[in-house]
């Protein structure tokens, strides 16, 4: 059984991570933007998974936002570290 002070640190990390990748997912669509995609507000979608129109796509996932800024090694990368427990 964990700690208290396990689980607390557990938590900062989860919250550590969870900013970071936010923090890239706003990089990516500032990239995007940059190079002249018109982007609207990511919104979430009735499956609960966030989607944000670039210009006339469809609707793209959040891994689909990092390829088309930085490629899918990145975008892979980034997924991976996001699902890894630390």
């Amino acid at each position: 059984m964990l700690n208290s002070a396990q689980l607390r640190f557990d938590e900062l990390i989860a919250n550590m991570k969870a900013k970071e990748y936010e923090q890239q997912y706003s990089e990516a669509l500032a990239e995007l933007r940059s190079r002249g995609y018109k982007i609207t507000s990511p919104y979430t979608s009735p499956d609960g998974v966030r989607r944000v129109q670039i210009d006339n796509f469809p609707p793209c996932i959040d891994r689909l936002v990092f390829e088309k800024a930085w490629g899918q090694e990145i975008a892979e990368q980034l997924m991976r570290k996001k699902s890894s427990p630390h």
